[in-house]
């Protein structure tokens, strides 16, 4: 187990989010410091090392004053000016397309006129590198077997869920939420633990479209399950080829 467990936290380490943005970030705070006295922060999966490679960026701004949505629209134009890339307005954030070095990324405002949003809350994953790479391992399941629904943020609360004393190494974290998702977990389950983090977004669609979308996770889940043989493992890639495979 505990070579198994090696490769594994070898290959979370080797799909780890990677892209350089340094530069896009000094070029969007020196906008918004100058635009709207304020500042820029790196958010998202970015900021709680959960992303994979190929995730896109999170950004969130920080004002004393509201943003409005007609600012935002002008903030838009500004960023696609300056950076060379195009970028809108689109539902609460400001969207910059990808570019030939970095993919899309996403501005959101922590004080807006409409589709404010705070600060992702780190506490969850900071300095926990345990649940980090079981959450990118999770999310790299969820995105390999088709689940375009499963958000990553999800798998990351599952992470939190279950994780615990008991689980000292990240695959057994994976483990605990597979067989969870597989054996036990049910609708109210599963949404006792989302709902609280999507408020106020959850809505009565959420709910109605979950019992279909637990049954493919489920069944992916113990399809996962009966393929686990650590014992044939060499390397990091035959830990991502059982995840992911």
């Amino acid at each position: 187990m505990a070579k198994a467990a090696g490769y594994f936290e070898q290959w979370t380490n080797e799909i780890r989010h990677s892209h350089a943005d340094s530069t896009l970030l000094e070029q969007l705070t020196r906008i918004i410091q100058r635009e709207e006295r304020g500042q820029v922060h790196r958010a998202g999966s970015q900021a709680k090392k959960t992303g994979l490679t190929g995730s896109d960026l999170d950004y969130c701004v920080m004002t004393n004053a509201q943003v409005t949505e007609s600012r935002r629209r002008e903030l838009a134009r500004i960023v696609e000016r300056e950076i060379g890339r195009p970028a809108r307005v689109q539902w609460h954030v400001i969207r910059i397309a990808a570019g030939r070095v970095l993919p899309k990324a996403d501005i959101a405002f922590a004080n807006a006129s409409f589709g404010d949003r705070a600060l992702p809350d780190l506490a969850d994953f900071k300095g926990q590198p345990k649940r980090q790479q079981a959450a990118r391992a999770l999310k790299a399941w969820a995105r390999s077997h088709q689940f375009p629904w499963s958000k990553g943020w999800a798998m990351e609360r599952f992470v939190v869920h279950l994780d615990s004393a008991a689980r000292p190494q990240a695959l057994d974290v994976a483990l605990g939420v597979l067989d969870w998702l597989g054996n036990r977990a049910n609708q109210s389950a599963v949404e006792s633990v989302l709902r609280p983090h999507a408020e106020p977004e959850w809505s009565d669609e959420w709910s109605n479209r979950l019992p279909g979308r637990l049954q493919a996770l489920s069944n992916e889940a113990r399809r996962t399950l009966k393929r686990y043989q650590p014992d044939t493992w060499t390397s990091g890639a035959d830990a991502g080829a059982w995840m992911t495979g």
